[in-house]
């Protein structure tokens, strides 16, 4: 019998030992990310809200359109060689403007290509190239690519974006 009372009291204090370490490689691996991590994800959830696949209906383009609100702060500054497109707009107006986009196009893919992200305390810029690849309501096909600057500031611990700079790629 003592030497059940005896392994029982090596055992749980063992166990209680590897469920904490357990504990803290999963939380260390899954939520202690660097500012660059965080960014790239907030990039990439903005590509993935923001792109349109074919065959998506409309609460779907709904439900992306809103998601897109979370990624951007209060005011975002958006400076693009299209009138309609450049100034300062609210989350709700940036949606909104995301909507009308998918509702002439059929099919809208964004992709990110050499992604440079420069993080000074709690503001970041991301370079990036930017290509849109998709048809229009009126079966046009378009292949785009963008330089994109994108500015972000780090508000309650997240990171959101606050200034889009968008420039033609110049051909050589």
């Amino acid at each position: 019998m003592v030497n059940k009372v005896s392994i029982s009291l090596f055992i749980k204090p063992l166990l209680l030992l590897l469920a904490v370490a357990a504990g803290a490689a999963v939380w260390y691996v899954y939520f202690n990310k660097t500012d660059k991590e965080m960014i790239k994800e907030q990039l990439y959830q903005f590509r993935s809200d923001a792109s349109k696949y074919a065959g998506e209906g409309m609460t779907q383009s709904v439900l992306k359109c809103k998601a897109l609100e979370k990624l951007f702060d209060k005011i975002c500054q958006v400076n693009i060689n299209f009138d309609m497109f450049s100034g300062s707009f609210s989350p709700d107006e940036i949606s909104s403007k995301a909507m009308f986009c998918r509702n002439h196009c059929n099919s809208a893919a964004i992709d990110f290509h050499k992604i440079k992200i420069t993080v000074e305390g709690d503001n970041a810029e991301a370079d990036f190239t930017a290509s849109l690849d998709g048809t229009s309501k009126d079966g046009k096909r378009f292949n785009e690519y963008r330089e994109l600057v994108v500015s972000l500031k780090k508000i309650e611990g997240k990171w959101l974006i606050y200034k889009i700079d968008i420039h033609p790629i110049l051909e050589k």
